[in-house]
């Protein structure tokens, strides 16, 4: 993200789990005034085309429910890969960013919100793949350590 140009700078999975085609409602949101967008498949559970397995819904809205409570409310997924910025943004927040892992996308909006950005989630289409390479249980252990990172890491901003 440092190293891209343009105005808008967007990131998606690399196994395309939110179609290309989603970058639209990415575009328009930036254009109305949001400095990030972010995708959701909390927002409207329909747009969810194929489901990952049950246990690992359930893990995900936990993990949730923890972020919320712990360090960014207001947002119902913050995992979901698929994220667009303005330039300011992304220029402002990815040169403070320090974690390395699943984790960073809570670090990402923290910053954001540290930093007085506007967040809009949107729901997208989205669906699982099953060469997903996260481990639920070690990656879930990780990213629940680094949620407690975030506010360590930044708590003099």
């Amino acid at each position: 993200m440092i190293e891209s140009t343009g105005s808008i700078k967007i990131f998606s999975d690399a196994d395309f789990s939110t179609p290309i085609y989603e970058t639209k409602k990415i575009l328009a949101s930036l254009s109305n005034g949001y400095d990030i967008c972010i995708g959701s498949r909390a927002v409207d559970e329909s747009m969810i085309m194929e489901h990952q397995p049950w246990y690992r819904e359930f893990m995900g809205k936990t993990f949730n429910k923890i972020v919320q409570l712990l360090v960014l409310s207001g947002i119902q997924d913050t995992q979901c890969g698929f994220k667009g910025f303005t330039d300011r943004a992304a220029s402002i927040i990815f040169p403070k960013t320090q974690i390395d892992g699943f984790g960073f996308d809570v670090e990402v909006l923290y910053l954001a919100r540290l930093n007085g950005m506007r967040i809009q989630e949107i729901p997208v289409e989205w669906y699982n793949d099953e060469r997903s390479k996260v481990d639920p249980f070690k990656d879930s252990y990780r990213m629940l350590r680094d949620i407690f990172r975030v506010r360590q890491l930044h708590r003099d901003r």
